[in-house]
């Protein structure tokens, strides 16, 4: 089995958090054996295990329980933050309401980790929303379930602009102090729960986004389809793909839907730009393939699973044919280098 991977962009604003209680961000992560680049480049994927063990480690020395839920407020809200993993908000772009948004972030959650779950179950017209991760932490998952409970909160009242309490929080935690909890998710927190979920009611489900992903499309000049030609494209183009070969479906049709552009246009413009879909896939699985072996202490069996490979042979060709070398190689003169 492939080792787990958690995009480092759940660290972003950690080590000035960190900071704030006079802890040094940069001795966790040397200790957990996490690259400080991690602060800064909010995109790349990092082993699971390590950046849970990071959470727990800042929670414990900042003697704070609730350090997840500080920083989760420190992570870009609502829609836009999901431009952590490579535009992924535009592969939800078709949402409307609060319960699109989540359905549609559910089904692209496997772009930011393969070790975490989110779980949904009606209850008259309700829903609960429940995350459960891998145990794979030397000292549990308790910050990244409550971080990834927290955010999705956050993400909740972002999109319908205006503060926002669960129904009902349930948390496994029981912790000493509970009034953190209690100002962040509202008065119904239950401690000592079977497992950590939080209640949507169904008026919030149904309500409007504030702002829907074809909207923030629409006001972005820079992603509105009818300018998205020449250069603007590619690398519209590039970002996507570079967030779709973590997804199920990374096929031209996935492509030209996200960009919001026909089959049929979206191929005119890459031929106008002397390309087509199967050379850009294969471009940016070369830029992903020396990004992963130069900038992450990532398998060559993981990164060969990131970038869709169905064996590492098939990534071993494949990277040579890009550098004329092998991944092992092209490691080695990484470590020459540092």
């Amino acid at each position: 089995m492939s080792e787990p991977v958690l995009i480092s962009g759940a660290l972003m604003g950690s080590r000035e958090l960190l900071a704030d209680f006079g802890v040094d961000a940069y001795a966790i992560a040397n200790e957990v054996k996490l690259p400080e680049r991690v602060f800064d480049e909010p995109d790349i994927f990092v082993p699971a295990a390590r950046l849970v063990d990071f959470l727990e480690i800042a929670a414990r020395d900042c003697a704070c329980p609730a350090f997840a839920l500080l920083q989760a407020r420190r992570l870009p809200e609502g829609v836009r933050g999901l431009e952590i993993r490579g535009h992924g908000w535009m592969l939800m772009r078709s949402a409307q309401t609060v319960r699109d948004a989540l359905y549609d972030f559910i089904g692209v959650y496997g772009l930011y980790t393969d070790a975490g779950r989110l779980n949904v179950q009606s209850r008259r017209g309700d829903l609960w929303l429940s995350y459960t991760f891998l145990p794979i932490g030397r000292w549990g998952e308790t910050q990244i379930v409550e971080l990834t409970l927290a955010r999705m909160c956050l993400f909740i009242a972002s999109s319908i602009n205006r503060e926002w309490y669960p129904a009902q929080v349930t948390l496994r935690q029981e912790p000493q102090e509970t009034q953190t909890y209690i100002d962040f998710f509202g008065p119904n927190v239950l401690f000592g729960a079977e497992r950590d979920a939080i209640l949507i009611d169904h008026e919030t489900l149904v309500a409007p986004l504030a702002i829907s992903g074809n909207e923030l499309l629409r006001k972005s000049p820079a992603h509105r389809p009818e300018d998205l030609d020449g250069p603007a494209l590619i690398t519209e183009a590039r970002t996507i793909l570079g967030a779709l070969l973590r997804h199920d479906d990374c096929s031209v049709e996935a492509l030209s839907k996200s960009l919001g552009l026909s089959l049929r246009t979206l191929q005119r413009r890459l031929t106008a730009e002397d390309t087509n879909y199967r050379e850009l896939l294969d471009s940016v699985r070369a830029d992903l393939a020396w990004r992963h072996i130069q900038r992450t202490d990532l398998s060559f069996t993981r990164v060969s699973d990131l970038l869709g490979y169905d064996s590492q042979a098939s990534f071993n060709r494949a990277f040579r044919r890009w550098y004329d070398s092998t991944p092992r190689t092209a490691q080695r003169s990484k470590k020459v280098n540092h």
